[in-house]
């Protein structure tokens, strides 16, 4: 996993002596080292802006009485941030800051323990969301209630395209809505029929993109385990490119469909997590360049 970015590597790029077959790769290396430094802060302050909604909705959803299972439930999206931020620091070390014939016991046996408690979290995620898709067939109407206004004074929030708002007095008669109301099983939030659909639509798209999510870091856990074994080349590697190119491409469509309703936090945090794995995957192949000149260096000492 020895770089080609570290400092003499880059002063080496821009020598004279440097083929012109090899400069447009350190160059691209060059942008894509820029960009890491760019993107990884960016994540960091992406974990404290999660973190704000989540305290901003738990005030519309929990109560005194709440489970630590509802709170976890509340607080996945920010938990689930903070693990995927971990979780590629970690693969950044691992991939790109080690040395090729790095083993020391200890430390890869923290990295891997590391990476167990982080998915967990990532899984809690999933567990989160797969629940709330469970939620939506008890979504009830509420019988003999077409005012909103009925139900002022009930500590309720009128719940609509990821806004929640306070069912009062002063504000019911502000709040759009059409049709009947219908009333969530778990949480003490109304909508609309409406919004019913737009919230399903929503609550199966976040559980489809972490899957998508927990595939792609899957795959990337095969890769770096294969090429610790000095495996860069062969079915199971091609296949795993193709994999990712249709996985991003799931991604991308999620995104589409975030900012046409008009999410662009959520368009934005999804792209930087792209950009993210496109590090790895090319710390990857820097990694696999390595291993193949490598094995041809052994070769040609054969011959």
């Amino acid at each position: 996993m020895t770089t080609s970015l570290d400092p003499q590597s880059l002063e080496t790029s821009a020598a004279p002596n440097v083929s012109q077959d090899t400069r447009p790769r350190l160059s691209i290396q060059r942008i894509i080292l820029i960009l890491k430094w760019i993107v990884y802060p960016l994540l960091i302050l992406n974990f404290f802006y999660y973190l704000s909604d989540d305290l901003q909705t738990i005030q519309h959803t929990i109560s005194d009485d709440s489970s630590i299972r509802k709170w976890l439930n509340a607080l996945a999206p920010s938990l689930d941030q903070l693990s995927w931020v971990l979780l590629i620091f970690v693969y950044e070390i691992e991939t790109y800051w080690l040395e090729e014939d790095f083993d020391n016991k200890l430390v890869n046996f923290l990295m891997l323990a590391a990476k167990i408690v982080f998915v967990a979290f990532i899984c809690n995620t999933i567990y989160t969301y797969a629940f709330y898709v469970s939620e939506l067939p008890g979504m009830a109407e509420i019988e003999g209630v077409t005012d909103l206004c009925a139900l002022a004074g009930q500590d309720l929030s009128f719940y609509r395209n990821v806004v929640y708002t306070d069912v009062t007095a002063q504000t019911c008669s502000t709040i759009q809505y059409s049709g009947a109301l219908y009333s969530y099983p778990n949480d003490p939030l109304v909508t609309d029929a409406a919004g019913r659909i737009e919230d399903a639509q929503l609550r199966i798209i976040d559980l489809i993109e972490a899957c998508v999510w927990l595939i792609i870091l899957a795959l990337t856990e095969l890769s770096v385990r294969m090429q610790d074994r000095g495996i860069y080349k062969g079915a199971i590697l091609t296949w795993d490119k193709r994999a990712k190119v249709t996985l991003y491409f799931l991604l991308v469509l999620a995104c589409v469909y975030w900012g046409w309703k008009g999410h662009f936090v959520y368009v934005w945090d999804e792209a930087l997590w792209i950009l993210s794995f496109l590090v790895l995957d090319n710390n990857l192949s820097i990694w696999r360049d390595e291993l193949a000149e490598s094995d041809a260096g052994a070769q040609a000492a054969e011959a």
